[in-house]
């Protein structure tokens, strides 16, 4: 099976605090809003702004309750339905060194707007990330996910990072962990239809640390969810196909191989393996199509001697 080395990209730590996102009702009727500004003063839009109750405030850590939300246009966040008590209120975006303040919020008194600021990553941590994709690259892993580890205390919203590191877990042959960091990435990525291609990639990830670690059921699982969110990584579909292939599953295959070779027409293997399929399922017709279009497509391929050999046996099957 050709398993495809799928590229990187990123997700959230707020894990890393041990907090559980909470829904708002019943946790108090205070109104807490602030404005989220760059170095030079302006609005800063989109930025994400989560307000976490501290433990001081009557809460363990076990029980520390978080909520999350986005700055609009002008920079302005709100969030009505807290309890009283200290909150720690922080904003992240992405390039950005994450900033932030606690305030006491009360029902009773006036609460005031609470200003951030985001201030651009120094060019030392351009460096850090520059040195710990080096450190990849020479499949020094170890160093590698120390240093992106260091780049995550400064700008914890990097999901760029956070998938390298399952990457580099992945690597390593830390399947089990690698499989966390992803699902991980996946569950924050999921809930925005604009991160669909980075959940998509992440679920293929998935897909490969399944299939490593022998569990071909819960690969076929990931894989078809990428495939389904963005059918744009043609080895995806490619896999899957030879994995109903060697199942005996030529529905599903031809499916799947179908899939691969409309994302890239000219890539002759998931052609020439379609044909194949249309051939144990004797639609010779149709088996004589694909390899026909593969030529057409990829005259030069090593496998256009076998598509030719086979064209000849179908065309004695005619006669």
């Amino acid at each position: 099976m050709r398993i495809g080395r799928m590229l990187g990209t990123f997700a959230l730590a707020l894990a890393l605090w041990g907090i559980s996102f909470a829904g708002q009702s019943g946790l108090g009727m205070a109104r807490l809003t602030g404005i989220v500004r760059t170095e030079a003063g302006r609005p800063f839009p989109s930025a994400k702004v989560v307000l976490r109750l501290l433990p001081s405030s009557g809460a363990t850590r076990r029980e520390a309750v978080a909520f999350e939300t986005n700055t609009n246009k002008k920079g302005v966040w709100a969030y009505d339905g807290l309890a009283e008590g200290t909150w720690e209120i922080t904003a992240f975006a992405e390039g950005y060194r994450s900033i932030s303040l606690q305030h006491n919020l009360s029902r009773l008194e006036g609460n005031p707007n609470v200003e951030l600021v985001l201030e651009k990553l120094e060019e030392f941590m351009v460096g850090l990330l520059e040195r710990a994709n080096d450190l990849a690259f020479r499949q020094d892993y170890d160093g590698a996910i120390a240093l992106y580890r260091q780049y995550l205390e400064q700008d914890p919203e990097s999901i760029m990072v956070i998938f390298s590191i399952g990457d580099c877990l992945m690597e390593k042959g830390e399947l089990k962990a690698a499989l966390g960091q992803f699902q991980g990435f996946v569950d924050k990525t999921s809930a925005d239809p604009r991160d669909k291609a980075l959940t998509a990639r992440a679920l293929a990830r998935m897909g490969e640390c399944h299939v490593k670690l022998g569990d071909t059921a819960s690969a076929i699982e990931c894989w078809r969810s990428s495939v389904v969110m963005s059918p744009i990584d043609v080895e995806v579909p490619y896999n899957l196909g030879e994995v109903y292939f060697a199942q005996r599953n030529a529905e599903e295959a031809a499916r799947f191989y179908r899939v691969a070779s409309e994302i890239s027409p000219s890539w002759a293997e998931p052609r020439y393996k379609l044909g194949l399929v249309y051939m144990s399922q004797e639609k010779y017709e149709k088996a004589r199509e694909s390899f026909l279009k593969l030529l057409e497509l990829e005259p030069y391929s090593p496998l256009a001697p076998k598509a030719r050999e086979i064209l000849k046996e179908l065309d004695m099957l005619k006669k």
